[in-house]
């Protein structure tokens, strides 16, 4: 799942090295961005534990998130590109690949 947050007390590129450099080591989440003006960070995680892990690194860096956003993009799962015949499907990691028969 993808969040955007809204991060209290970010207001330096330094801000923004340290939220990443600490976030970096959690494993499960990939940061997309840090808008240091608007002091909004986006990222995307994996398990809920994840998130939470973000949240309370955040809170301990003294950055803590002040409201989020998660957005869940029905597309990340399987999903079928207009074939009528479900066997025509194969799916692998999350995106759909076409058998080509011959």
């Amino acid at each position: 799942m993808k969040v955007l947050a809204t991060l209290k007390n970010v207001d330096s590129t330094s801000c923004k090295r340290v939220i990443i450099r600490n976030l970096s080591r959690i494993l499960d989440i990939k940061i997309i961005d840090i808008d240091v003006e608007q002091g909004v960070i986006s990222f995307m995680y994996s398990a809920q534990d994840s998130f939470n892990q973000v949240k309370r690194e955040l809170l301990r860096l003294g950055f803590p998130m002040q409201n989020y956003t998660s957005i869940f993009n029905s597309e990340q799962e399987f999903t079928k590109s207009g074939l009528s015949n479900p066997s025509d499907y194969l799916y692998r990691a999350r995106k759909p690949y076409i058998k080509i028969s011959q």
